[in-house]
């Protein structure tokens, strides 16, 4: 039994590690102060806007998914790193490799972390577009960036 809280702290330390490594993803949209968006930012954007919309037109999406697909759809790019819309020079974060990359990250997340079903088929499915709220964190996901440079 002693154990028990001690693993849960290891795992915890482990997880957010894992969770500040969102931190260090720089998205090609600048902010107003000049500075690059971080994936934390924007996954959390698409998450609250994902939920407000649900809520405010009353779609029959399940909130619950809606903000689990949030809150997961960027989490393989702590390992697999952003990949812009628009290529970049240098850069071997490409669209023609993202899907490669994104599936190394996402084992490597599913074994460091031994993630239990919902976990992974949150990533999975969100990944693989399996249901109308995947597909909706999806779209959300691809309109968050135009609607904050129409705001900026």
């Amino acid at each position: 039994m002693e154990k028990e809280p001690q693993k849960m702290f290891d795992e915890s330390i482990k997880f957010l590690r894992l969770l500040r490594g969102l931190e260090k993803i720089e998205r090609s949209i600048y902010r107003p102060d000049d500075r690059r968006e971080n994936d934390v930012e924007h996954s959390y954007q698409v998450t609250m806007l994902g939920w407000f919309l649900c809520n405010r037109f009353r779609l029959t999406l399940s909130t619950e998914k809606i903000l689990k697909y949030g809150l997961v759809h960027d989490l393989v790019e702590v390992y697999a790193g952003d990949t812009p819309v628009y290529n970049t020079k240098n850069s071997s974060n490409t669209v023609e490799t993202k899907q490669a990359r994104e599936k190394i990250a996402f084992l490597r997340i599913k074994e460091e972390f031994h993630l239990d079903d919902e976990f992974v088929c949150a990533i999975d499915n969100y990944e693989k577009r399996l249901d109308e709220e995947s597909v909706f964190i999806y779209e959300v996901d691809k309109f968050v960036p135009m609607f904050n440079q129409y705001i900026d």
